[in-house]
């Protein structure tokens, strides 16, 4: 997590939701910048990176 949060431009909104369940939106990112790819290579950097732990 501390990776991601030196992104420039990225926005982490965590919900606080103590449970997970299949579906269940937890959070979400938001990404800003000025050039459309730059934004890509970089959400897709990020996809990568992110996974929700269920235990």
């Amino acid at each position: 997590m501390d990776e991601l949060l030196e992104i420039s431009g990225l926005h982490v909104h965590l919900y606080g939701k103590a449970e997970t369940r299949p579906m269940r939106k937890m959070g979400h990112l938001t990404l800003t910048g000025a050039d459309l790819e730059t934004l890509r290579k970089t959400a897709k950097r990020i996809k990568q990176q992110v996974v929700v732990r269920t235990d």
